[in-house]
């Protein structure tokens, strides 16, 4: 796996070189799981398009926050929006009198007695592996990464951490690679965005400026070990393994995985 370095998204990474559990690597510039491109710079772009010879985007963020931050669009890139979860499963429809943007929902859900931004991602983990909308995404998803014979394809969601981080563990299950890896992968965006939670943390604006809204916007920016352990127990309870849960469940089945590893790795 390495770091791609860019200016406006501190959380894009090539799964390229990740080593399988029989000895072979994934193929550089092939896989790039990233969060939201909004804010790329033209210098960005140009290193994605011509460097990786990006060919997909694949979107699984919720329509509220695609409105927000709607991605940008290069003509030679096929674009799919995936919505992995609604706005109401996330919570977004809610507590409307605090404001209009998904920062502002959430926080004002932050407000709420009794609640917890832990059980909250726990929660929203659950609803990853075990709704009908989630699965169908996940579904869609690795029928492009069957399509795509050549070229880069990338993945996000908005922090590129959660549903990200899910589908990242789904393709890596899928190309036989080592749940350590796959868990060492999963923590791996603490590394990247902390230093990004601190500045954004510092420039909050004051209503934001409270310790539960301060803990829901630190639940947005980095993962939890439990949140993998969390979404291991749903698919071990969906399908037995994590294995049987992409086969049997995102229906990837063993001729599938032929490809995807024929395509994808070395």
């Amino acid at each position: 796996m390495a770091y791609i370095e860019l200016t406006g998204q501190k959380n894009t990474r090539d799964l390229g070189g990740i080593v399988t559990l029989d000895g072979k690597h994934i193929k550089r510039r092939r896989l790039i799981r990233s969060g939201r491109i909004t804010e790329l710079t033209a210098a960005d772009i140009s290193i994605l398009l011509a460097r990786y010879q990006l060919r997909t985007v694949v979107d699984f963020r919720a329509p509220k926050e695609i409105s927000e931050y709607p991605d940008p669009r290069w003509g030679i890139v096929e674009h799919y929006d995936l919505p992995v979860l609604s706005d109401a499963a996330l919570g977004f429809t809610k507590n409307d009198n605090t404001g209009n943007t998904v920062l502002d929902a959430l926080t004002g859900m932050a407000a709420a007695p009794g609640f917890s931004a832990l059980e909250y991602m726990k929660e929203n983990y659950r609803k990853l592996i075990n709704e009908g909308q989630a699965r169908g995404a996940y579904r869609h998803f690795f029928e492009l990464l069957l399509a795509q014979k050549d070229g880069s394809l990338l993945y996000h969601c908005n922090g590129g951490k959660d549903r990200t981080g899910l589908a990242t563990v789904f393709l890596l299950t899928a190309l036989g690679v080592s749940w350590q890896v796959i868990y060492e992968d999963f923590l791996q965006t603490n590394v990247y965005l902390r230093p990004v939670l601190e500045q954004s943390l510092a420039k909050l604006p004051e209503k934001y400026q409270n310790e539960r809204a301060r803990e829901m916007v630190k639940a947005l920016f980095l993962v939890d070990d439990v949140y993998l352990q969390t979404a291991r127990e749903e698919m071990c309870k969906a399908a037995g393994t994590p294995l049987y849960y992409v086969q049997n469940v995102l229906g990837v089945d063993e001729t599938k995985m032929e490809l995807l590893q024929k395509l994808y790795l070395e």
